[in-house]
């Protein structure tokens, strides 16, 4: 029973020190900047966007529950064929700081 205790604790005070503010306003326009920059390059089929804004160790999930890697997504890219065209737009961002970390929510269109 002391050990349950405990582990109740523990989990209460990880819970509490995940607590989210909301991004100021200034990082909140930079993040999603940055994530329509993203979006941008998909289209274009800009590798160097995604390589420069992308951690090293980053995984995406996309809407199919698909997991790749920084470099699978990189090589994936192509460009939109000439007969096609379009844009993807993020559309009611939310930012929120996790400690030190901004986390964007938000939807793609």
């Amino acid at each position: 029973m002391r050990n349950a205790a405990f582990m109740l604790f523990a989990l209460m005070s990880i819970a509490g020190a995940a607590r989210a503010e909301p991004a100021p306003a200034a990082l909140s326009g930079e993040i999603v900047s940055l994530s329509q920059r993203l979006m941008d390059a998909i289209g274009e089929g800009s590798k160097d966007v995604w390589k420069e804004l992308v951690a090293a160790d980053a995984v995406i999930v996309d809407e199919f529950g698909r997991r790749q890697t920084k470099q699978e997504i990189v090589d994936g890219l192509r460009p939109f064929p000439a007969v096609f065209s379009g844009s993807i737009a993020i559309r009611d961002p939310r930012v929120n700081v996790y400690g030190d970390t901004p986390v964007i929510v938000c939807e793609e269109f």
